[in-house]
């Protein structure tokens, strides 16, 4: 046995471990070999892996927001969204400020809305979060939107499926206080061969309130009450809206698409102002009553189509962009003031 060679092999194949034992001889003469084999299985329980997609995640030269990470997003508006963003502020006004600097241009699928103040209010209003995918923030955006403004850029991207085949889903809320407020939307793709189809429809009622109250003490030069002068104001506010988005990408190679994508968006809505003033003496003695009511209706709709091509040169990101545009809009204000 001076010249025999005793090798151990194991071999593990998934959870079922096998012994080999062999026995060679090395020298010129034939040996015989023994083989010994134990197998044994078990068989494991259902293993599930799951990941939760972080509410941010920061880029290079953005930070990115996903919309359905935070729970609390659900049945709300693109404008509530907005609101709970890192380093974007609404006022009570609805002026949208990046990190203090107001002149942010706000892009939809990296399109301008062309729309500025109570419009684009009003249309963030009337998107639910339901159909919004991301929220890209950049308060020094790449060269492609230098022209876009100084104070920064966000760029909302709505959900837009790439799987094959068929799918979509639909989202429908009310919120109950003492107004009445009911985001809807649905979305539904297909993908099937070089084609994309894709649509998202929503509607949206809102009806809201403030109620103000300013009281105002004037005094006189001796610091005694000169008089007062109390303002209460009541603003009830009543809308609908609607939108739709729908397109097609054709796929000609994994480096080229073409698409064309067309948009609507209407909304209706009225606001009723009732103001009281009451001017009072020293003494709070009701000395005059001014009352106002102020009513707005507006109707506004716009539409549009978009024909786009996209080229990628190679896997560093490097490609080319065209865009070509076609946008409408109607706007109608029926204002009416009653003072008594």
């Amino acid at each position: 046995m001076k010249n025999l060679a005793r090798a151990l092999v194991a071999a593990w194949l998934c959870i079922a471990p096998t012994f080999v034992i062999a026995q060679a001889d090395t020298s010129k003469k034939q040996a015989d070999t023994t083989k010994s084999k134990i197998d044994s299985t078990k068989v494991l329980k259902e293993v599930n892996i799951s990941t939760k997609k972080a509410f941010t995640v920061r880029k290079l030269d953005r930070v990115v927001v996903n919309v359905d990470a935070l729970i609390s997003n659900a049945g709300t508006s693109a404008l509530e969204v907005l609101e709970k963003s890192p380093g974007i502020q609404v006022d009570q006004n609805g002026t949208i400020s990046l990190k203090g600097k107001s002149s942010v241009a706000i892009f939809i699928d990296d399109k301008p809305t062309y729309l500025s103040g109570e419009d684009l209010q009003n249309y963030l209003k009337s998107l639910p979060s339901s159909s919004l995918d991301q929220i890209e923030i950049m308060s020094n955006p790449p060269a492609r939107y230098d022209a876009a403004g100084n104070g920064g850029v966000i760029n909302i991207r709505t959900k837009k499926g790439t799987t094959r085949g068929l799918n979509g889903g639909f989202s429908l809320a009310i919120n109950q206080g003492k107004m009445t407020r009911s985001p809807n939307s649905f979305n539904m793709n297909l993908r099937a061969g070089k084609m994309n189809y894709f649509t998202n429809l929503s509607y949206n009622y809102n009806h809201s309130f403030s109620d103000l109250d300013i009281n105002r003490r004037y005094k006189n030069a001796d610091g005694s009450t000169k008089s007062y002068f109390n303002q209460n104001s009541f603003f009830d506010r009543e809308g609908q809206s609607g939108n739709v988005k729908a397109g097609a990408d054709y796929y000609q190679s994994k480096a080229t698409t073409w698409g064309v994508v067309l948009t609507g968006m209407g909304r209706k809505s009225t606001q009723e102002n009732n103001n009281t003033s009451k001017l009072l003496n020293p003494s709070s003695v009701l000395d005059s009553t001014i009352t106002a009511r102020n009513i707005d209706k507006i109707k506004f709709y716009n539409g549009g189509i978009n024909l786009n091509y996209r080229h990628q040169f190679d896997t560093t990101g490097q490609g080319i962009t065209a865009d070509a545009d076609y946008l409408a809009f109607n706007n109608q204000t029926d204002q009416r003031y009653y003072n008594s």
